[in-house]
Order: structure tokens, then sequence, then C-alpha cells
């Protein structure tokens, strides 16, 4: 996931191993609010990349994950479900354009505005030619700081196909979409292509941050990844000592920290505003699957007079960790067993 840009002020408490494991048996998933992000609602439930964009397609696409060799579709309700009873290698029988997006697994992100392939060979295009592909046409483009690269061909039906690689800004990983048309609506297909590519806008921030699974406010975090999600605390006293707690909001959710560091944010949105990144490592487990993901979440600390944690609670007394800028170790904490 992209980080928050981060001025760092310095580092201060690393430890030399591991030192927490958080869990809380009873949970309020409810504690995450819900907000009304169309890219939330697009890309629902995924561990792979959901991009801070603001989508320009139809009010009544949804998204539905797909069976063959899609991966996820928006589309009309109804259109949709023609795809799915439909069989594999026929030609789908819908009314509307659907998007297809998949995470390419032939081309990657090489730079902030370039990709592993944008050019097609003379023999490529011989083959292309051979498949009764003509007329490309390449065009590149950003959504804000998103790369986006497209490719138009021509079919022998006179119609065209469209193809886009969207660059996540994230370990080179590449959204690919392509349209799935209906046959003998170009016009329509076109429209809705070319509004797609030329209108899709990166978020403001903060929605930017919250599409990307980081909802800050004062004093607490709602991070959420696909069905994991955790509401992590920062309050900071005056003698710089300063409390942490990691709150996982699902049963099958632990968090094992790392290391926590201070510094200032350094995007438009509260410049120089000092901030908290606590590191640590999420771990679902859901019957038999296991996922894994290294994990850094940006805190606002709220300045207090005395922490509001109550150590006589047990949630609080296994879940808190108490900093000090003498110690590189935790006052108070929970080892893992």
């Amino acid at each position: 996931m992209k980080k928050v840009n981060f001025y760092l002020k310095k580092l201060l408490f690393t430890c030399l191993c591991s030192i927490c494991f958080f869990q809380v048996s009873k949970v309020e998933s409810s504690e995450i609010p819900e907000n009304n992000l169309r890219i939330i609602e697009l890309f629902p439930n995924t561990w792979l990349d959901c991009p801070g964009i603001e989508p320009a397609i139809p009010s009544d696409y949804i998204m539905k994950f797909a069976d063959y060799d899609f991966y996820m579709l928006w589309g009309k309700k109804e259109d949709l479900e023609i795809i799915s009873k439909s069989k594999k290698g026929h030609d789908f029988p819908i009314n509307s354009p659907v998007f297809n997006i998949a995470l390419s697994e032939t081309i990657i992100q090489t730079g902030p505005t370039s990709f592993s392939k944008e050019n097609y060979s003379k023999e490529e295009i011989k083959e292309l030619k051979k498949l009764g592909l003509t007329d490309f046409v390449k065009h590149k483009t950003t959504w804000g700081d998103y790369p986006v690269l497209t490719i138009t061909l021509k079919k022998t039906s006179g119609e065209r196909a469209y193809l886009a690689w969207i660059g996540l800004n994230s370990e080179g990983h590449v959204w690919e979409v392509n349209l799935i048309s209906p046959l003998n609506k170009e016009k329509e297909n076109a429209k809705l292509w070319n509004e797609f590519i030329n209108n899709t806008k990166q978020l403001p921030e903060p929605e930017y941050f919250i599409a990307r699974g980081m909802d800050m406010r004062d004093g607490y975090t709602n991070y959420k990844i696909a069905t994991a999600s955790m509401k992590v605390f920062a309050e900071k006293k005056v003698n710089n000592q300063m409390a942490i707690m990691v709150k996982p909001l699902k049963s099958y959710i632990t968090f094992k920290l790392d290391r926590v560091e201070e510094g200032f944010i350094g995007t438009q949105w509260k410049f120089a505003h000092p901030c908290i990144k606590v590191h640590g490592c999420l771990t679902e487990k859901n019957g038999n699957s296991k996922n894994i993901i290294d994990t850094v979440i940006t805190v606002l600390p709220k300045k207090v007079v005395d922490f509001s944690f109550d150590l006589n609670q047990k949630e609080h007394a296994e879940n808190v960790v108490i900093f000090t800028d003498h110690s590189k170790a935790p006052i108070n904490f929970k080892t893992e067993s």
C-alpha cells in the first residue's frame, strides 16, 4: 500500500525483536464507520491494491467477482448476471459494456509514469493483423499520481477493442482493464470508454487515504484492508511519554508490533501535523486460510495530560504499549505466547 508522505523526525523506538502481540476477543465491527466512497464499493474485501480514485462510470454499475478468466467485473446488474450464466468461450449477449478488471500478469509499473511494455514491435503488430486486429492506437494519461496506458485496436467486425493499464504506485502492481462490449453498439462502447479514461480522477485528501484503508482522526486511525479492520490509538503527554493501542475489530485478526516512528505529515492535508507511524505484522486467520501482511499505520496523536487508557482493565493492560523518550522498550506490554 502506498504510504502517506512522511518527513521522518527521528526513530523513537526500534526493538531488536517483535515485542507485542495484540488480540481482542470481543469486538465490534461497527466501530469502523461506513463511508460513501464509490471506489470502496467497487473494490470490496480484496487484499489487492485499491486505487484512490473516483471512477467515471455510470451510477448503476456495480461490482461482481467473476468466473472464467476474469477477476472482477463492473457493469449493470442484468449484464453481470448474463455473463455469469453464459458458457466460457462464447460471446456474451449483454446490452451494455462491462469493465473487466484484473491484476496484470504481463506488465508492471517501472517508474512514476512508465510501464515495462508500452509499444508493440513490428513483428507483434503483424501477428495482431493476422488475428484481424488493426489500427493500433496508444494513449498515455494520468489520474493524479496514477499513470494510465490505453490501447485500442480495430476488429474485423469494425468495432474496437479497448484495453488500459493503471499503475498503482505499489511494488510495480498494475491493474489491467478491458471492455467487454455488446455487439453493434460501437458508439456506446466508445463513449463509455472515453468517459472512463478522460474523466476518472484521483480522490482529494483525506478521501484518498480513506480509500487506501487509512481513515485518520484526532488520536486514532480506522484501518481497513480486505476483511481485516483495526483501530489504532495514539496519545502523547507533554513529557513525551506516548501510549499506543492497537485494537483488532475482528476475532480472527492479530497484530504484532515491530516498531514506532514519530514525524510529520508531508502531504497537503494536515501538512506538518505531528504523526506516529506504527509498523507491524497483521495476520488474518479465517478457516484454513491465513493472510500475513507487513503493515504501516499512520496515526495523528492526541495531546493529553493523562492517558485515557485504564491499565486495570484487562483489554487495555494487554493491548496498550507505553513508551518514554528514554527507553527503547515498552513499559507495559503483552508478549507473544
